[in-house]
């Protein structure tokens, strides 16, 4: 009697996610086609596989057109200044520098024994900081967390800020320099059963290591993992996204510097990730599954005065892995 109980509640499971499934998505599906589209000011670098059959290469959207692609390079994470771009893969090889088009510049070879998983550039150019399993401060652990660093770009000076001794691998990532370069905002898992139920929040920390900073807290109505924190052209706001309960899609939020006044900007029904603001702090460029995670992502951008939402850059099918256009990691620049 309990096996058919047991039975019948997984078919009223399964015939449920089977309706409501395909509702969500195609309700998402129904409001990107509705969106209109905007050429972006400025210049946005973000990778993609769209134009790389063997992988994702970097690009330059720029008056509506995507520019100055380089293939080979299957870059994980890239940071820009707009004259230089920083690119490497997680956890291998060495970081490299190239100028605007893509041409090598310098290669930080001390970056090779560092097993970076993310990083950012101070807004001088003086200095990295990076998550990495370092084993600097914790060298009897058998699986050092991931912890944040900083170091001088000539490899001198080496600093581990976190001190996690908790034995999980991403409990720091999505390092980003604050604009005066004097705080360093990322994200953080504040709970000791991390690797089966992660709890992220969005933490700051000075850049000498000082003042630890939770900037959320318990005192948000939303209870979702809150990640991809990026700051305001003028240091005085900082974007994230996170979704308020189990009904919602990850959404893009902005705060103050300091966690207070939190405000939701999107309430679209697809997920949302890596917001980045416009130069001129009036907009922010993301990255949007509105055809499903699974299926890549495109270019969004959305007005945080008017809240309106628009597409960038479009869908497609593409040779290269997953068979569909994936455009990830934008960095606006004027």
């Amino acid at each position: 009697m309990e096996k058919k109980i047991i039975i019948i509640i997984f078919i009223i499971v399964g015939l449920f996610l089977a309706i409501v499934g395909p509702i969500g998505f195609f309700k998402a599906y129904k409001y990107y086609y509705s969106l209109p589209y905007k050429i972006p000011e400025g210049k946005i670098i973000f990778t993609s596989n769209r134009l790389n059959k063997n992988g994702f290469s970097m690009h330059i959207l720029e008056d509506g057109k995507i520019q100055n692609s380089r293939g080979g390079l299957k870059p994980r994470f890239i940071r820009s200044t707009g004259e230089t771009v920083s690119w490497g893969g997680i956890g291998d090889n060495a970081l490299d520098i190239t100028d605007k088009h893509f041409l090598m510049v310098k290669k930080l070879d001390f970056t090779e024994k560092l097993k970076i998983y993310d990083f950012d550039i101070s807004p001088d150019g003086k200095s990295l900081c990076f998550t990495s399993r370092l084993k600097l401060n914790n060298p009897d652990l058998k699986q050092n967390p991931s912890n944040l660093f900083v170091v001088n770009m000539d490899g001198t000076n080496l600093k581990q800020l976190t001190n996690l001794k908790i034995e999980y691998l991403w409990m720091t990532s999505y390092p980003r320099w604050s604009p005066d370069g004097n705080r360093i905002v990322f994200e953080y898992v504040t709970n000791e059963n991390a690797e089966k139920s992660p709890a992220i929040s969005i933490f700051s920390i000075n850049a000498d290591g000082s003042n630890l900073k939770d900037l959320i807290g318990d005192s948000a109505t939303f209870k979702g993992l809150r990640v991809d924190p990026a700051w305001s052209p003028d240091g005085g706001k900082i974007a994230f996204v996170t979704y308020k309960d189990m009904k919602d899609v990850y959404n893009i939020y902005v705060m103050n510097a300091d966690g207070t006044d939190v405000t939701r900007i999107t309430d679209s029904p697809y997920v949302k990730r890596q917001p980045v603001f416009s130069p001129d702090g009036t907009q922010i460029c993301y990255v949007g599954y509105s055809h499903g995670i699974s299926n890549g992502g495109q270019l969004f951008i959305v007005d945080l005065k008017t809240k309106k939402e628009y597409r960038v850059t479009k869908p497609g099918r593409v040779k290269a892995w997953p068979g569909k256009v994936d455009d990830r990691d934008p960095d606006w620049h004027e």
